[in-house]
């Protein structure tokens, strides 16, 4: 994966960005709600030079002030109207109390598979992907 990924960035053919699916042990996502008051997932764009899981590690601690364990990579899409490539992850809270970064985030919510459909989210394909993210999760 890592050679495709800096094939994209040294062409700056897309710009790749992660999106960290992150599961405590009750089994509930971490929402994050934005300035436009849409909910979603944490996530952000590969620094050049940097490992993907690296940034994985990094988003999650800069945009919630957490520690996660990776546990798979699950999901690549083109997200053609931004000109990115989107690398999800599966991932399993794993210690740090929220501190949401002010300027991107308002606010965070752990909610149930089942509970995403009463959120304003913040791409419609959200509660697919979170399906198959638990199931990776689940797996390990």
């Amino acid at each position: 994966m890592g050679v495709c990924i800096n094939f994209f960035m040294d062409y700056n053919l897309f710009e790749v960005r992660v999106a960290d699916f992150i599961f405590n042990k009750e089994e509930k996502l971490l929402l994050l709600k934005n300035s436009k008051d849409t909910w979603g997932i944490l996530g952000g764009h590969l620094d050049k030079g940097e490992q993907i899981r690296d940034t994985v590690h990094r988003e999650a601690m800069e945009e919630a002030n957490i520690k996660i364990d990776i546990r798979r990579q699950f999901g690549l899409r083109v997200v053609s109207e931004k000109n990115s490539v989107v690398v999800s992850f599966a991932c399993k809270y794993v210690s740090g109390e929220i501190k949401l970064q002010e300027e991107e985030v308002t606010e965070h919510a752990w909610v149930t598979l089942d509970e995403l459909k009463d959120y304003k989210l913040t791409f419609g394909d959200l509660p697919k992907l979170a399906k198959k993210a638990l199931q990776a999760v689940r797996r390990k």
